[in-house]
């Protein structure tokens, strides 16, 4: 399901944080959307954006505290799922509000 990332992924250099942050979400969107076909994940995937990641955690933006609530709350395990079989080391998710 995830192609261009995977467990032997090697980040290229000079990419940002921010980039690879950006380029991760998309693919992990894109799986979970061919995993799920749920109208309400993909609408409360529809206005986020990553804004970076560090060693183990990727940042997420949403728009508002109602999104943030619905992603940890009920879709926490298939997101952190998704980003687990990705295998960059990244173990967790982190939203942020606008």
């Amino acid at each position: 399901m995830w192609k261009s990332l995977g467990k032997n992924a090697v980040e290229p250099a000079g990419m940002s944080k921010s980039t690879d942050a950006k380029k991760l979400w998309i693919e992990i969107q894109q799986g979970l959307r061919e995993q799920s076909g749920s109208a309400s994940l993909e609408a409360y995937l529809a206005d986020t954006t990553a804004l970076r990641r560090d060693a183990s955690t990727l940042i997420i933006e949403v728009p508002n505290p109602f999104v943030k609530e619905k992603l940890e709350k009920e879709f926490s395990k298939r997101i952190e799922g998704a980003l687990a079989e990705v295998g960059l080391g990244l173990q967790q998710v982190a939203y942020v509000v606008r």
